[in-house]
């Protein structure tokens, strides 16, 4: 490496996408929030990427000035590759873009790439930071990309949209669906959401020792606990559940845990996943540090996650140590659940209904709900998970004592 790039890099600082989840190579740069000039503070929005299963935001992890901006709307960036530059002087940013394209690589910066959550990354060294090769996928609106996804059209199929340079429009889409339609019989590729559940889940379980415990406990405490607290705020079974998984995680390692190569790595913070259904799919946006969180607190960010993952904008991918999914509203009694890759646990809730409850030698009326805990046997073992369901039952026999 020659000295001269080396001198140009002091003063510029590449931004860069980060990984937005395990799964995630790269994503398609959908608007820039600022311009070249602007000033920018830490933590401000840059811009909006869009990955295979939702749009993030992506926020800055340092000051500075927008003096270029490399990747253009509709363009697909590989992780780690640079969607701007900083820097005070247009020169110093030339000069390494100069650099960079004669071979040689700018000196790292020793700053980490931005991160929507917040959290600081790993500095990666900017040897690292290439772009992706020139991609063969179609240049898409983001309307004509959602409008695609909902009607099951495959954009790579209508080939040269009416847009600048081809762009495929919504206009182009509603064309192309209503061609298919016309054709009698229906066939629709795998939408790029269900590509990444169909990837991520296949790997869980070929990967990953599932065993499942079970428990159907007395919902009436519960219920009338949700009951009585919705006079302050709006709060449903769900968040009682998810509060009592927050507690309960926070006491049992092993479910904030999860194995990467030949170690257990256990978090320190207790990151509750919410599987969100949609329509085509399911988000899994992230709760952070629940435990810390007192109920009214909970119910309003479980709440807002919720709303923002039915936008498609996923929060908190990657971080969650364990999910909560709840198929009871839709009338289901019990289920097992796939574990989300990279958590040792997922809990799947029933339907509240009605049942006799034996109590004391006799039989009452009541209502109970059934909790199935789906586990990763590496790590939890049958009498972990007997444990971790009995203190949920012990929470939710008497919530207002812990929440």
């Amino acid at each position: 490496m020659s000295d001269r790039p080396a001198e140009a890099s002091k003063n510029v600082f590449a931004i860069r996408l980060p990984r937005l989840g395990q799964e995630i190579k790269e994503g398609m740069l959908v608007a820039w929030r600022v311009k070249e000039g602007d000033r920018i503070a830490k933590g401000q929005v840059l811009c909006e990427v869009e990955t295979a299963k939702a749009v993030s935001e992506l926020e800055a992890e340092r000051p500075g000035r927008i003096a270029r901006i490399l990747a253009q709307e509709g363009d697909t960036v590989a992780v780690d590759g640079p969607l701007a530059l900083l820097a005070e002087s247009d020169a110093d940013a030339d000069e390494w873009l100069a650099a960079r394209k004669a071979g040689e690589e700018p000196a790292p910066s020793g700053e980490a790439p931005p991160s929507r959550t917040g959290e600081t990354q790993p500095a990666i060294p900017d040897d690292r930071l290439v772009s992706s090769p020139p991609s063969t996928r179609p240049r898409v609106s983001p309307a004509a990309r959602r409008m695609a996804w909902q009607a099951g059209v495959d954009v790579g199929a209508i080939g040269r949209g009416s847009g600048p340079r081809g762009r495929v429009l919504s206009t182009d889409v509603a064309a192309a669906a209503a061609v298919r339609a016309s054709e009698g019989e229906s066939r629709r590729p795998l939408t790029p959401m269900r590509r990444a559940i169909a990837r991520n889940l296949t790997r869980s379980k070929q990967t990953i020792p599932h065993f499942s415990a079970r428990q159907t406990v007395d919902a009436a405490p519960a219920l009338a606990f949700c009951a009585e607290r919705k006079a302050l705020h709006a709060c449903s079974l769900s968040h009682v559940v998810l509060a009592a998984c927050a507690k309960a995680l926070r006491e049992f390692p092993e479910f904030r845990s999860r194995i990467e190569g030949e170690e257990i790595v256990e978090s320190s913070e207790v990151n509750i996943g919410v599987a969100v259904s949609l329509e085509d799919g399911l988000l899994v946006p992230v709760l952070p540090r629940a435990d810390t969180l007192v109920f009214k607190d909970l119910c309003l960010a479980a709440q807002r996650l919720v709303e923002s993952a039915r936008q498609g904008r996923l929060e908190g991918a990657g971080k969650g140590v364990f999910t909560v999914t709840n198929m009871g509203m839709f009338g289901l009694e019990e289920f097992a659940a796939i574990i989300p890759p990279g958590e040792s646990a997922v809990l799947a809730v029933g339907a509240a209904r009605e049942a006799p409850i034996a109590e004391h030698g006799s039989a009452r009326a009541g209502k109970v709900m059934t909790l199935t805990l789906s586990c990763d046997h590496r790590i939890i073992d049958g009498v972990h998970a007997a444990k971790f369901l009995a203190r949920l039952r012990e929470i939710l026999r008497n919530p207002g004592e812990w929440m």
